[in-house]
């Protein structure tokens, strides 16, 4: 997993409210087909299987992280979101356990882990796994 800066995601005028659910990702600056639902970009990785997206929807109080995982050719191989309304999971720490793993917290009482699977089965068995840790 080697951090990158190569995607953006495309900016938004008005109104939160008119926003649209998905928000189109930029590669080096250039449009792709690929719409992810979140409004911000907070880290990218280049991973195995290609790059591993997160981001957040940028609302207040109900924060929500997206995790989305894309192939070398930019195509969208998986996207799970944290989160539900009126609630917030504001993505505060990052910690990678090995290049397929990594752990994910949300304030002081949410750790997910994040765990990206060679193959997959859309909705049925989706590569990008995501699994609440308790401590007890």
């Amino acid at each position: 997993m080697i951090r990158t800066d190569r995607f953006s995601l495309e900016k938004h005028a008005g109104p939160y409210e008119s926003w649209p659910l998905r928000t189109r990702l930029f590669a080096d600056g250039e449009p792709t087909d690929v719409r992810i639902p979140a409004y911000v970009m907070l880290h990218q990785f280049q991973v195995d299987d290609g790059y591993l997206l997160i981001g957040d929807q940028d609302c207040p109080f109900e924060e929500a992280t997206v995790f989305a995982l894309l192939s070398h050719d930019l195509r969208l191989l998986s996207c799970r979101v944290v989160g539900h309304a009126y609630n917030t999971f504001l993505l505060t720490g990052l910690e990678w356990v090995n290049p397929r793993q990594l752990i994910a917290s949300f304030g002081d009482d949410l750790r997910m882990r994040v765990t990206i699977r060679p193959r997959g089965i859309p909705v049925i068995l989706p590569r990008l796994r995501l699994d609440r840790i308790r401590d007890r």
